[in-house]
């Protein structure tokens, strides 16, 4: 039991620290455009470079085959350090660029290595998914702290640089837990472990439609998360008619939710399903794109939809992760990186998409009617992955 706990606040300051580092460069892009030279726009591209990151590094991590490789990937915080440190000292675009690459590729490679750690050892235990969902909720917890730390380095010294260096403190300390961290002993105990035994490539999980079911679920929802985190500010601000400061908490009250929901979702997970979870969640997530689709442009309307948002799709991704390494406990590494990364391929189509939507004539609404039908194949795939989700829960 004391292990298990101390294996939770590791995993709560891993997740605050991932999501401190990702979400500080939005409030900071005035800060990289004056030292860069390159304007905002321009610098919106950073983003597309991170998740390109975080696609690049699945054959990497797909690659490393013995359990004791997760070592590199508990240290690749080193990666994240690198990246920040370039862009405290970025003097052009393709600086930040390149440190954003690195971001993406050395977050990813941190958030699997953890999350397999995390969810190895979780596996036996009671309600893995509640306590996954519980782990990452304190990434939305650092995607609110980032801001702030921005928001409090413009106040005290008129730019953003002293938020990175508290990221590159914490992410220091961070790979120091990675280095330290001991490795868990697993074993090959799925009905699919004959892909491990019969020493076949990873590849060859990607024949099995389980696996096919996971990482499709998974493109459209952080496709669809992304998009909406990025775009509910602008949405907010047209809709409403407001400024950018009172459309911008509509962000935060959907991290406000996403954060909550993930460390609730234990609750939820105990008494029902990780099939019928998601499905009820969704719908919830559902109701508040409806609610911000409301006529009117009713600010305090649509904080309330886009907290609802948050609400619904905060046991998303943990529960999908945590669902993939149950059913291939014998590739928990493997599956983890690969679900991770089909969750890029969204990140990197679906937001831009938005962005274009949103500037035509009626956009607004085409985009967030986009969110609705978007949750629709999310319920359409969860549905038809029952069984994989009905077995990971036995």
């Amino acid at each position: 039991m004391k292990s298990v706990s101390r294996l939770h606040l590791v995993g709560y300051f891993v997740f605050i620290t991932l999501g401190i580092n990702v979400a500080l460069l939005g409030p900071s892009l005035q800060t990289l455009s004056l030292r860069t030279g390159a304007a905002i726009p321009e610098l919106g591209y950073i983003f597309a470079a991170m998740s390109v990151g975080y696609l690049a590094s699945a054959p990497v991590i797909g690659s490393l085959k013995s359990n004791a490789s997760l070592r590199p990937l508990l240290s690749a915080t080193g990666l994240i350090l690198v990246s920040l440190l370039l862009f405290v000292g970025a003097t052009s675009l393709w600086q930040a660029l390149f440190a954003a690459f690195l971001l993406g590729f050395g977050q990813a490679s941190t958030q699997v290595g953890f999350i397999t750690l995390i969810g190895t050892s979780l596996s036996t235990e009671r309600n893995a998914s509640g306590q996954l969902n519980r782990i990452n909720a304190f990434y939305g917890v650092g995607a609110l702290v980032g801001p702030l730390l921005v928001a409090v380095s413009y106040r005290w010294l008129g730019n953003a640089l002293p938020a990175f260096w508290v990221a590159i403190v914490l992410d220091a300390v961070m790979l120091v837990v990675g280095l330290l961290m001991p490795l868990p002993r697993t074993a090959a105990t799925s009905a699919d472990s004959s892909v491990a035994e019969k020493g076949k490539s990873d590849l060859a999980l990607l024949r099995v439609p389980a696996m096919i079911a996971l990482m499709s679920m998974m493109a459209v929802y952080v496709g669809t998360e992304v998009s909406f985190s990025s775009w509910a500010t602008e949405y907010t601000r047209l809709g409403a008619k407001v400024d950018v400061a009172a459309a911008s908490l509509a962000s935060s009250t959907f991290f406000c939710g996403l954060a909550l929901s993930r460390y609730f979702a234990t609750l939820l997970l105990a008494r029902t399903t990780p099939l019928r979870a998601l499905l009820f969640m969704l719908m919830v997530a559902a109701v508040g794109v409806g609610v911000m689709l409301l006529p009117g442009g009713f600010l305090p309307a649509m904080l309330l939809g886009a907290a609802l948002v948050g609400v619904g799709y905060g046991p998303v991704y943990p529960t999908l992760v945590s669902t993939a390494i149950a059913r291939f406990p014998h590739a928990a590494r493997s599956v983890s990186s690969m679900v991770t990364s089909a969750g890029s391929i969204g990140a990197i189509t679906m937001p831009a998409l938005t962005g274009i939507i949103i500037a035509q004539p009626a956009g607004l609404s085409i985009a967030w009617g986009g969110q609705l039908a978007m949750i629709g194949v999310m319920l359409v795939l969860l549905l038809g992955m029952r069984r994989t989700l009905l077995a990971a829960a036995e």
